[in-house]
């Protein structure tokens, strides 16, 4: 992509707010904060969701052990079906939570490079030297 500083009509006016309004403190203060959100979900997930998840799995496969022993837990009413159930849902929320992980790592991973990249365009707009600025393709 190429940044120039010599714009008209709309761009203008994005240029002066890259210029003026929007400044390299509070894109990297933007940068750091929503880091740190998808740092906190991402911890929210793996910590509390996915822990759950594996001890409710271990309390699930134990029933299901139960329900199969007809002849002792019988009289409880403990369905090996239901419970077998209960367990393909679970296993489903684990799934999703993954692809939930993946999801925020990418997005993570597209918004830091936005924010870095628009960080590196306000500074080439803020230089009074009207030269061509490139950014790399991985920018």
């Amino acid at each position: 992509a190429v940044v120039s500083t010599q714009s008209t009509g709309a761009s203008m006016e994005l240029e002066n707010f890259l210029v003026h309004t929007l400044k390299e403190k509070e894109i990297s203060k933007l940068l750091s904060s929503t880091l740190q959100s998808y740092q906190g979900i991402e911890k929210l997930i793996t910590r509390q969701l996915m822990s759950c998840c594996y001890a409710l799995s271990t309390h699930l496969q134990t029933l299901l052990g139960m329900s199969r022993w007809y002849d002792r837990y019988g009289a409880v009413g403990l369905s090996e079906c239901a419970v077998q159930h209960s367990i393909n849902k679970l296993s489903g929320l684990m799934i999703k939570s993954q692809e939930l992980l993946q999801s925020i790592s990418h997005s993570k991973m597209r918004l830091s490079a936005f924010l870095k990249w628009l960080l590196k365009a306000t500074i080439a707009l803020g230089d009074e030297n009207p030269t061509v600025v490139k950014l790399t393709e991985e920018e």
